[in-house]
């Protein structure tokens, strides 16, 4: 690997994380060969099962159809293929802006559970009335083109956290050849408020801000692993820009 993709910072780089995830992946994969290893020949389903409290055929199916094509890969070539989908999206840099906030409502839930006396008692929480703008920066400019292709005639429904909470607006606005912060900050408001005096804004830097640890490495439900980040915070003071309206583009 190239020196300059090494991390300076103490933390691993995002190309350090494409290869470290890219070596995991082919490690379980190997792990599920029919060749002879120096381990017990497991499929990446029932090893990534076995970590869940509930080893359910849903738990299951949904992992598969998640790895499925990596589990499967018969040679190298082909597993590099499924994993070169995987490894370009780590390199994209992320910002979003907060033209409005929302307001959080809490749910109460109730779930009869077979053979139960009494049901069980969950709550949900949702984000009502937001508006959102998000941008993602990358050097590869098809990369971000076929992003925005997926997201406009996506294989299935796009919803917001849950299912049963589909977009209302336009996904994609366009791919452009601005820097992130400059879409923030030049990208017309997506709602209108005569009283707003700024919006919060929040992107990606590699210096000069505060560490998160968001990054996600591990999926699964007894042991959840982050990587860290860093990103920068401020407040954009609110100016003539012309107001943008989503509904235009219905």
């Amino acid at each position: 690997m190239s020196p300059e993709l090494f991390s300076r910072t103490g933390e691993p780089s995002r190309s350090e994380w494409a290869i470290y995830i890219s070596l995991t992946m082919f490690a379980l994969h190997q792990q599920g060969s029919s060749e002879t290893v120096h381990c017990e020949g497991r499929s990446l389903g029932s090893a990534a099962a076995d970590l869940m409290e509930e080893k359910t055929d849903e738990n299951r199916e949904r992992i598969m159809r998640r790895f499925g094509p990596v589990v499967t890969a018969k040679d190298m070539p082909e597993l590099s293929h499924h994993i070169g989908g995987l490894v370009p999206l780590t390199t994209l840099r992320f910002g979003v802006r907060a033209d409005k906030e929302g307001v959080l409502l809490k749910d109460f839930h109730t779930v009869q559970v077979p053979g139960e006396k009494h049901p069980e008692v969950s709550y949900r929480y949702y984000l009502s009335d937001a508006a959102f703008l998000v941008a993602l920066e990358s050097d590869d400019k098809s990369l971000l083109e076929s992003i925005a292709s997926a997201l406009q005639k996506p294989v299935y429904p796009l919803y917001l956290g849950r299912k049963s909470c589909p977009p209302t607006l336009p996904i994609v606005l366009g791919v452009k050849d601005e820097d992130i912060l400059t879409a923030l900050k030049t990208e017309p408001y997506l709602y209108k408020n005569a009283h707003r005096k700024s919006v919060r804004i929040s992107y990606e830097v590699t210096s000069g801000g505060a560490m998160v640890q968001d990054i996600p490495l591990s999926f699964s439900q007894l042991h959840r692993k982050h990587g860290w980040r860093m990103k920068r915070e401020e407040l954009l003071a609110v100016d003539s820009n012309p107001e943008h309206d989503a509904f235009s583009e219905l």
